[in-house]
């Protein structure tokens, strides 16, 4: 539980029905860490971050994913999609994807795991809300996470 609190604490917040508090963003701002919010001043609330908190990136068993969740204190109709990018040399590329979209109040998404590589990643995420009639956008980016061949073997 301690954990699940951490990334709460550490989430950038976009928010449905109300101003954005600081640190937020709306129709796609991007971060280096964090999450979002939908809702405040008692409306429905959802926050999006990134596990482990500000990483997402999870290495065991020769495979690597990304990882976001997304809490909320009703259920809320929430559309998002994670994504895995390591360095290939030749800058951030694409290699794996998960997609949420439906009405949740707790919910991880895992993108499909790859083979993992030594080498930079990063896990990303958009995430699209709709509450009280409006709907809000962010994009978040983890901080980068290097793995060594021993932290894809573990």
């Amino acid at each position: 539980m301690q954990k699940r609190l951490a990334v709460l604490a550490a989430s950038a917040v976009l928010t449905a029905g109300c101003a954005l508090p600081a640190g937020g963003t709306s129709s796609g701002g991007s971060g280096s860490t964090g999450g979002a919010a939908v809702g405040g001043g008692g409306q429905d609330t959802c926050v999006i971050g990134f596990n482990p908190e500000g990483k997402g990136v999870n290495a065991a068993h020769g495979l690597v994913t990304a990882t976001v969740t997304v809490n909320c204190s009703q259920p809320t109709q929430i559309h998002v999609v994670a994504t895995l990018v390591h360095d290939e040399g030749n800058g951030m590329v694409q290699v794996s994807d998960a997609e949420f979209d439906g009405t949740t109040i707790d919910h991880t998404i895992t993108t499909r795991p790859v083979n993992c590589y030594e080498g930079r990643y990063r896990a990303t995420y958009t995430a699209t809300a709709r509450a009280n009639g409006e709907v809000r956008n962010q994009h978040q980016v983890s901080e980068v996470t290097t793995l060594s061949a021993g932290d894809c073997r573990r």
